[in-house]
């Protein structure tokens, strides 16, 4: 079977976001070549996002996780959010929103998370967005009772 690659796939802009963060934040290559072969040689951008940072939290949660690549990805994050149509759309859902996710569940659980661990690498439009994916009634909720139970303070962007 052919290997499809990012710079033949037929979706273009949002493969190339793909592309971009894989080669800034080389850490991810491994789930890049699992995510091929777990769809047969397809790159799917909308599932391979989410992936990433799934990763890049558990190796965060290892320890295995440097600020180094957070900035990286940051840059791309910001870059993509600026560029407007199909890559933003696709950097809100698949990054921005897993991060704000993966920030509600290691709240819930009393760990820390990828958003903590690269706050500060990240760019006014994707603190934005993150903000707004944290600013809905649900979000809010699930970190009034976490605040609750551990008596921290919300995390603000």
């Amino acid at each position: 079977m052919k290997r499809i690659d990012w710079h033949d796939d037929p979706r273009g802009e949002d493969a190339a976001l793909v592309a971009r963060v894989v080669q800034a934040v080389p850490e991810l290559s491994a789930a890049y070549r699992e995510h091929l072969d777990d769809n047969y040689q397809q790159l799917l951008p909308y599932m391979f996002l989410p992936d990433a940072v799934r990763t890049l939290q558990a190796q965060m949660m290892e320890g295995k996780l440097n600020k180094d690549a957070c900035v990286r990805l940051g840059r791309v994050i910001e870059d993509a959010l600026a560029q407007g149509g199909s890559v933003r759309n696709l950097a809100l859902l698949g990054l921005t929103g897993e991060i704000a996710e993966a920030y509600l569940s290691s709240r819930m659980r009393g760990q820390p998370s990828l958003l903590e661990f690269m706050r500060d690498a990240l760019g006014g439009h994707a603190k934005e967005a993150i903000r707004q994916e944290l600013d809905t009634p649900t979000s809010r909720s699930i970190l009034k009772a976490t605040e609750q139970r551990t008596g921290d303070a919300k995390i603000s962007s």
